[in-house]
């Protein structure tokens, strides 16, 4: 078990070491990325809350189907 942890807790901090090497290294300013970033995010975002609503209106239907069966 805490071979488990330790793999994780290692896991995790790379990821975030890792991370803002990443940032510290990038070939744009600091604004530039942060606006890259965060471009990013909401894209993702509008594109999660789409597929939540398309899969919403499937799953309704489906459920209203079943209910008249």
């Amino acid at each position: 078990m805490k071979k488990t942890i330790g793999f994780l807790v290692g896991t995790f901090l790379g990821g975030i070491v890792g991370s803002g090497v990443v940032l510290l290294l990038a070939p744009g300013s600091g604004i530039e990325t942060r606006t890259a970033i965060n471009e990013k995010f909401l894209m993702l975002r509008s594109e999660l809350a789409k597929s939540i609503s398309e899969k919403r209106v499937v799953l309704e239907s489906e459920l209203k189907e079943l209910k008249s069966q």
